[in-house]
């Protein structure tokens, strides 16, 4: 088990990331933070958010940036389940990952007209 109080919650959009993040997040005693990583990688411009850390080292930057520990404990919320293994050996942070039916997350994209190719 990590030696930070930082939790990472991972999983596809459309997931449940934010909501349990937001349920989680709630106490008084979290400070939670909605996809760190995420919104500083495309805070310069559109760019991939599914991005392999494992092969963009200015990625993996961001991210060793973020965890460094330099904090108080945080809940943290992000959406590239490329961090996964990527964080297995490299950062003090336990990380949950968020699983939800295939067919659960395709309606969900279908509901917000994610589908479209126009």
């Amino acid at each position: 088990m990590p030696d930070s109080n930082d939790i990472l919650i991972v999983g596809l959009p459309r997931s449940g990331t934010s909501w349990v993040g937001a349920v989680l997040g709630s106490s008084s005693s979290v400070e939670y933070l909605r996809e760190p990583i995420t919104q500083a990688w495309i805070r310069d411009g559109l760019r991939n958010t599914s991005v392999d850390p494992f092969h963009n080292s200015e990625y993996a930057a961001l991210v060793a940036e973020t965890l460094d520990g330099s904090h108080p404990a945080r809940l943290m919320k992000e959406v590239n389940t490329f961090l996964i293994p990527y964080l297995a050996d490299r950062a003090d942070v336990t990380t949950l990952l968020l699983h939800r039916h295939p067919c659960a997350v395709a309606l969900s994209h279908e509901e917000r007209r994610w589908t479209r190719l126009d």
